[in-house]
């Protein structure tokens, strides 16, 4: 099935205007997500460049995965990025996703060295990228924007979509415990960086 529907910028803007008021008094705004909202560039500028326009707060959410250029021409109209980092060793990275890290990192230091507030979501998949932990923080503790990272729990809740799809499932069976979390967290904490629950 598919769900949702076309919409242009404009569209868009109408709809998440209507909750102005609550972003206003909440400290809130729009964030774009996906999937990975940079696969469609222009109109992630030109619905951020709108937002701006109308003073609501904004936020992307990425992997990172995209050209840098796109990022400098989304950087003037976003106040916050949400982004992942799976892992720092390049071999592990393209284990867990199947492309190279080396474009996601390059981008992240550019978004630091360019000011911007940087909000780190690490997703802790065991037996994957569990020994990445000290890397990833040795690596972040140098950024001078970061507002604080995020330890995502791993979960299998797509499973079900790849037995709809009738694709074979490559999705890890193990989940994260409630005891790794914390183990996880206090690591990234002893290294001073801010986690954020």
């Amino acid at each position: 099935k598919i769900y949702g529907k076309l919409m242009d910028t404009d569209e868009l803007l109408d709809l998440v205007s209507e909750d102005k008021k609550f972003y206003m008094t909440s400290g809130g705004g729009v964030t774009l997500s996906g999937g990975e909202c940079l696969m469609q560039p222009e109109f992630c500028i030109e619905l951020l460049k709108k937002l701006k326009e109308n003073n609501i707060n904004t936020a992307v959410d990425t992997c990172g995965y995209a050209d840098s250029d796109i990022f400098e021409k989304t950087m003037p109209y976003t106040d916050t990025y949400l982004y992942d980092v799976k892992a720092i060793d390049e071999d592990v990275h393209i284990k867990c996703t199947g492309v190279s890290n080396t474009k996601i990192l390059k981008n992240l230091l550019m978004l630091d060295r360019f000011g911007k507030k940087t909000e780190v979501r690490i997703p802790y998949v065991p037996g994957y990228n569990d020994n990445q932990n000290d890397k990833i923080a040795v690596f972040l503790k140098e950024l001078k924007n970061l507002t604080g990272i995020r330890v995502l729990k791993y979960h299998n809740l797509a499973g079900s979509k790849y037995k709809s799809l009738e694709m074979e499932n490559t999705l890890p069976k193990e989940i994260s415990t409630p005891e790794d979390m914390v183990c996880v967290r206090q690591k990234f904490e002893a290294y001073g960086l801010n986690v954020i629950e």
